[in-house]
Order: C-alpha cells, then sequence, then structure tokens
C-alpha cells in the first residue's frame, strides 16, 4: 500500500498526462481502497484471510507490471486501477489475519506494523524515486507482493476462519 500511495509523487511528472488525468491516476487508490476495501473482509470471511492473500498479491503484481511496461494512457490507468484493486482486497484480510494468529500479548504491536509498512513503503518509494525511474519503481513493486504470496504459503490458515 505504500508504495501505492509514495508513487503518484515520483511519477506524475514523467508520465506525460494532463492536469485531469493526473489527478484521476493519484486519486485512484483512495477510490479502490474505498469502493472494494470492504468487499475484501467479505470475500475472505468465505474463502479464508490466507487464501485471500495469495489470491490477491499476485493480481496487484500484475498491475504493478502492466504500469511498469505501459505504453499508453490505456494501459498506465488499467495496470493502476488493477493494482489498487488487489491491495484494497487485501487490506482487511491482512490485518485480520495477524490479529487472530498472535498471541493476544502481541497483537497490538503486530496490528500496527501494517501502518509501519505504510508510511515505510511511501518512504522508500520517494528516496527510490531519486535513483530510479519510475518504470523501475513499479516493477519492483512486484518484489513484495511476490515475496508475501510465496511466503503466505507457509503461513497457517487463521485458527478462527478454520472453526467457523
Amino acid at each position: 500500500m505504500g508504495n501505492l500511495l509514495g508513487f503518484t509523487t515520483i511519477s506524475l511528472p514523467y508520465l506525460g498526462l494532463n492536469t485531469n488525468q493526473q489527478s484521476w491516476f493519484a486519486s485512484l487508490d483512495f477510490f479502490c481502497l474505498t469502493i472494494f476495501g470492504p468487499f475484501g473482509g467479505m470475500i475472505s470471511g468465505w474463502i479464508g484471510r490466507k487464501k485471500m492473500m495469495v489470491l490477491c498479491s499476485p493480481i496487484a503484481a500484475f498491475g504493478w507490471f502492466l504500469i511498469a511496461m505501459s505504453s499508453s494512457t490505456f494501459t498506465l490507468f488499467a495496470g493502476r486501477f488493477i493494482s489498487c484493486f488487489g491491495v484494497a482486497l487485501i487490506m482487511s484480510p491482512s490485518t485480520v489475519y495477524v490479529s487472530e494468529i498472535a498471541h493476544p500479548d502481541f497483537r497490538a504491536t503486530l496490528s500496527s506494523i501494517v501502518g509501519l509498512a505504510l508510511t515505510s513503503g511511501t518512504s522508500l518509494t520517494w528516496i527510490s524515486g531519486y535513483f530510479c525511474t519510475w518504470r523501475t519503481i513499479a516493477a519492483l513493486s512486484t518484489i513484495p507482493l511476490l515475496l508475501s504470496t510465496v511466503t503466505i504459503l507457509f503461513f497457517p490458515a487463521s485458527p478462527y476462519w478454520l472453526i467457523e
């Protein structure tokens, strides 16, 4: 999520978009989070938090890939929408998953890591933007999503979801 927020800051001057398009490009993440975020929570209640994260992380990574390889405004916006859609579906289940598998003594601390990851991702994107092009940043943004897809496979399913 952090790189979604930070990406617009470093990329907008170089995308060749007009002011109206820049506004839509920058606000698409909040639009998707508002619309699709609640659905992520609902769907994860049906299929499980772990499965939801495993299914949606590659979707978001594909969106970043489209942004990195975009050759038109349509592809750029399609990639932005897909990445924002995937992340919106992941946000709620990931926080709930952490709170369900963590020991009660560590829940608050581990749940706050989501906020830390958000601000760290934004800052890291801004710093990387100083050294890399926006296409490189978009391509690199696939890495955390793909790594999380692989690593989450080794985590247990949420005990709460298993007994539902």
